[in-house]
């Protein structure tokens, strides 16, 4: 999305005789509440954890100096601890996001009640230097428009918002960026959504970046490569197998040892590999969020169709 600022200065969905601040106080308070209720529910599973392993303990203790049932019940708490894992994981995911919706909309009174300043995006990677008016107007930088519009979860968006700033538009984008901004204003739970979507607030999607990952050279094109990695783990168990069964463990260490030896020939390319991926993983992950969640919004495939079309023609330009 190009900008944060629909909807903080007109009405909300569910307020008709309410003010926005009144509307996004109780959202706030409520998000708050549940809050408070997940990290009440994390201690909780936290302390069940701890019990889970102490009794899984004093199982086996039981079970080497009694040996009063088989082993395999021992694997009912290990079991056990794993889905207690992996729903804790899930709470603490909740309560992250929650966190985040709090953070939200408590900026989203800030910038009501004129508290916005110093604590937005400043669009200072936008190059004014072709604008006539743009120093003139504060239009980037501390305290500019820019910071009190934009709340923009990528740089497409950033880059977008910038644009619009720095350029006239047609009567017919403008009455499009106007119908979308109607649209938006009445979905709060969706503009809560994009703006809490992926796991860090600040990550934001680098289209350079990432076109440059995908079209990077294969660095690891090697075919011998393919099959020396087969050869070398199918070796690794095999002689492992030899070393458990025979004693013999001098051709399990030659076979560590060429590992090693390749692995380290080519740490240089497979660094950059991981790192370049591991940066594209992200951008990739918030786009397919953001993605899926506005394919969600029902309504963007109902007759009010102009935030669709918005979306479709900013982004057709990136």
């Amino acid at each position: 999305m190009a900008g944060g600022w629909v909807g903080d200065n007109t009405s909300v969905p569910g307020s008709s005789s309410s003010s926005p601040s009144e509307e996004y106080r109780q959202r706030q308070q409520a998000r708050e509440a549940t809050v408070a209720h997940f990290e009440k529910l994390h201690v909780r599973l936290g302390n069940l954890r701890l019990l889970l392993v102490i009794a899984a303990l004093a199982a086996v203790w039981w079970r080497l100096e009694r040996d009063d049932f088989s082993a395999w019940w021992l694997l009912l708490p290990v079991l056990l601890f794993v889905a207690l894992a992996i729903f804790h994981a899930r709470v603490l995911r909740l309560r992250f996001c929650a966190e985040r919706a709090v953070e939200v909309y408590r900026t989203g009174l800030a910038r009501i009640e004129d508290r916005w300043s110093g604590a937005g995006q400043r669009g200072e990677r936008t190059d004014t230097h072709a604008s006539l008016y743009a120093a003139d107007l504060d239009l980037f930088g501390p305290d500019s428009l820019f910071e009190l519009l934009s709340l923009a979860r990528t740089r497409m968006g950033e880059d977008t918002l910038a644009s619009w700033l720095l350029s006239p538009s047609s009567v017919a984008a403008v009455r499009q960026r106007h119908a979308a901004v109607c649209e938006l204003r009445s979905r709060l739970d969706l503009r809560e959504d994009v703006a809490i979507l992926g796991d860090d607030l600040k990550v934001g999607l680098n289209p350079e970046a990432l076109t440059q990952w995908a079209e990077a050279p294969n660095r690891l094109n090697r075919l011998w490569l393919r099959w020396v990695s087969c050869l070398l783990s199918l070796s690794a168990v095999g002689t492992a197998i030899l070393w458990a069964e025979r004693g013999e463990k001098a051709p399990f260490f030659i076979v560590l040892i060429l590992a090693t030896i390749i692995t380290a020939s080519l740490r240089k390319h497979t660094a950059e590999v991981l790192l370049g991926t591991e940066h594209a993983l992200k951008d990739l992950q918030l786009l397919s969020s953001l993605l899926a969640r506005l394919e969600r919004e029902g309504k963007l495939n109902q007759a009010g169709g102009s935030l669709r079309d918005l979306i479709r023609t900013t982004t057709a330009t990136h």
